[in-house]
């Protein structure tokens, strides 16, 4: 949505198409949509709050569930090792690898909730801002202040090379 400098045309709902360009660089065209009416101008700006609070919490979500899943099995190992011993040929592996694996979800998804976040934040603030420099300040404090967060993030780089 944007407004127009010709006071008379009011706001209009528009799309934007993105091109990306051989030499890399980006070009946008807007293509000016059907006009919006003034008392619906509150409910449209809170419907785009909602869809881009949406899009940034669904991969948080993804962190949450995989988190959830491992932790979940680890807790049920008793009954699924008694499970796999009637069904696998050999059970220690079954659950090592459904373990590793979703240990692996879980530690892939936090690398990529962090990486797009980041990348999230530098493409709307910049480099240079004040929220790009308090993310980079926030993440290299929980590194440098707890084991646990240096530890998950050399495992899941571990997890590239060989799980």
């Amino acid at each position: 949505m944007t407004a127009t400098a010709d006071q008379d045309a009011g706001w209009f709902a528009c799309t934007m198409a993105r091109h990306v360009q051989a030499d890399g660089s980006t070009t946008w065209e807007i293509h000016r949509g059907d006009p919006v009416d003034e008392k619906d101008i509150p409910r449209l700006l809170e419907a785009i709050r909602l869809l881009e609070e949406d899009s940034e919490q669904r991969q948080l979500n993804l962190v949450l569930a995989n988190f959830e899943s491992f932790f979940a099995y680890w807790q049920a190992l008793p009954r699924e090792w008694q499970r796999a011993q009637q069904e696998a040929v050999n059970p220690a592996l079954r659950l090592q690898t459904e373990l590793a694996t979703r240990l692996f979800n879980w530690l892939q998804s936090v690398r990529a909730y962090l990486d797009h976040t980041e990348g999230r934040i530098h493409r709307r603030y910049g480099n240079e801002s004040q929220e790009f420099a308090a993310f980079k300040e926030a993440t290299a404090k929980e590194v440098d202040g707890h084991f646990e967060y240096r530890f998950s993030w050399k495992l899941r780089n571990y997890g590239h090379i060989d799980f």
